[in-house]
């Protein structure tokens, strides 16, 4: 099931060695950038979860 969400959503799914250093630190930066993506597109953190239900342009 997860690997059709991820074809629908155009989402490459990536298997990476687990508490490998790199794989951690580009975790962190997609998670940096797709915080900055909420602050800035509502200031609200209770409606995050309706903007991520969106697709992102």
């Amino acid at each position: 099931m997860h690997h059709l969400g991820c074809e629908r959503n155009d989402i490459k799914h990536i298997n990476t060695a687990v508490r490998a250093p790199r794989a951690n630190s580009r975790v962190k930066l997609a998670n940096q950038t797709i915080l900055h993506y909420l602050r800035s597109s509502n200031k609200n953190p209770n409606e995050w979860g309706l903007i991520l239900r969106r697709p992102m342009d």
